[in-house]
């Protein structure tokens, strides 16, 4: 144990095997290894790696120097291979966090200036607050079915998955500024409340996921947006592919939509007039699993290739090419021109469908 107002290491520190407590700050430029458990009772200035065989925590802030690892693996992987901080100052460096699979990875404060910030392997990992990184942010691996969580607002040029079976959890405010495509083929979800805006500037595409959560709004620049399994509507969505609102959007492309057991929550889309919104699975499989108003309200064009079983109401504001069946309990309104696909006998169900332009029945 090492007890002083600030313990500061000039030179390599090799811990012989053995725990290293230290009670106060720590500063450091060099390396730390051959360490069991790390525990810094304040604040923590890093510029190089830390290795241990068990635990790192630092109840103060990290503030890094230079790049840093912290590697809690150089032995047998366990339960007791967690990293615990309180918050991280990146000084523009990045951080790299190897818990193994079997040890958490938890910051309960938040994570900024950073460059990169990446997680080789863990058991799990939540960020707590706000994390800026502003290259990346990569996600390598996790035990399957454990939660990378992100509970405040994720600032980040590119965020990288892996086709590893991790679940993603983003419940705030997101800003990603390359193109997205989640390889990681557990679950994803997209925002818990109805105030969250997750933007992925260059497009977004989730189909290697088993299934996906989305409550709040999901946007894009002009680009393509695509749930390739199953949505599950936590909360009111609405997804833009046309944010600036310049009749200019990607198109979008669903699967199967359900609300929330019992939510009837609202699905609201806004393609953009040049764009087109294609349904590829059932929407609202189940009575319990209704949706509440779906409103496309983008003006381009709607192509129904999979019954909408159980929803309120369906405004279209763009033509529809019309391939299955439409049931809500309540009303229905196309603006624009509605065409029977070839082939196809639709069914159009409510308390009232209104047809405000030409009506094609595709000899059905």
């Amino acid at each position: 144990t090492l007890t002083g107002s600030t313990v500061t290491l000039s030179a390599a520190f090799n811990g012989g095997s053995q725990d290293l407590n230290i009670v106060g700050d720590l500063v450091t430029g060099n390396t730390m290894t051959a360490i069991l458990d790390l525990d810094v009772s304040g604040t923590a200035s890093l510029a190089n790696n830390v290795t241990t065989a068990d635990s790192i925590v630092i109840d103060g802030t990290l503030t890094l120097t230079g790049d840093v690892t912290l590697d809690t693996t150089t032995t047998n992987e366990g339960a007791e291979d967690d990293i615990t901080l309180a918050a991280i100052a990146g000084g523009g460096n990045s951080i790299v966090f190897d818990a193994g699979a079997a040890g958490a990875i938890t910051v309960s404060g938040v994570a900024d200036n950073l460059v990169s910030l990446t997680i080789l392997d863990s058991a799990g990992a939540t960020f707590a607050q706000a994390v800026t990184a502003t290259t990346s942010v990569v996600l390598t691996d996790t035990t399957d079915n454990a939660n990378i969580i992100f509970n405040g607002n994720l600032t980040t040029g590119t965020l990288t998955t892996a086709g590893e079976l991790y679940d993603i959890e983003i419940n705030e405010d997101a800003t990603i500024t390359a193109a997205k495509t989640f390889l990681n083929t557990g679950t994803l979800t997209l925002g818990n409340a109805t105030d969250d805006v997750l933007t992925f500037n260059g497009g977004l595409v989730a189909s290697a996921v088993s299934a996906v959560t989305t409550a709040g709004t999901i946007r894009t620049s002009e680009d393509v947006m695509t749930f390739g399994k199953t949505i599950t509507l936590a909360a009111d969505t609405t997804l833009i592919t046309d944010f600036e609102n310049n009749n200019s959007g990607g198109n979008i492309n669903l699967a199967a939509v359900d609300s929330a057991e019992g939510a009837a929550s609202d699905l609201t889309i806004n393609e953009g007039t040049d764009s087109t919104v294609k349904i590829a699975g059932v929407i609202g499989s189940t009575t319990g699993k209704a949706l509440g108003a779906i409103s496309i309200a983008g003006g381009g064009a709607l192509d129904i290739n999979a019954a909408i079983t159980n929803a309120a109401s369906l405004t279209q504001a763009g033509t529809t090419a019309l391939g299955a069946n439409v049931t809500t309990t309540g009303t229905q309104t196309y603006t624009g021109a509605v065409t029977v696909d070839k082939g196809s006998a639709a069914t159009l169900t409510g308390s009232t469908v209104t047809l405000s332009a030409a009506f094609n029945g595709g000899s059905q």
